[in-house]
């Protein structure tokens, strides 16, 4: 009687732990998905003083570029503003050495 007792207990924790697993697992789910729907669509635009820095300081618009990718709808703003602050850069090189 005693090993059926135990067996029998020993089948509701396994059954207690498996239910417990597929709570986790739905809960995991529904938050990967929420995740992606929130990186994958993305709403904002890339700010104003974001693109204005990276055409002061071109390295930190490749910076923001490669943060900000996955949550900017236009984040190649950022690599524009990058290269039209070094061609502008280049050119007041050019305009001060002369």
């Amino acid at each position: 009687m005693r090993t059926y007792c135990c067996r029998m207990m020993h089948i509701k924790i396994h059954f207690k732990f498996f239910r417990i697993m597929e709570e986790l697992e739905n809960k995991q789910g529904l938050n990967e998905q929420s995740s992606q729907e929130e990186v994958g669509t993305p709403q904002e635009e890339a700010g104003v003083l974001a693109i204005i820095a990276s055409i002061l300081f071109p390295l930190i618009g490749i910076i923001i570029y490669f943060v900000q990718r996955k949550s900017v709808k236009n984040p190649g703003a950022y690599l524009w503003g990058a290269l039209a602050g070094f061609v502008v850069g280049l050119i007041l090189r050019a305009v001060a050495a002369a």
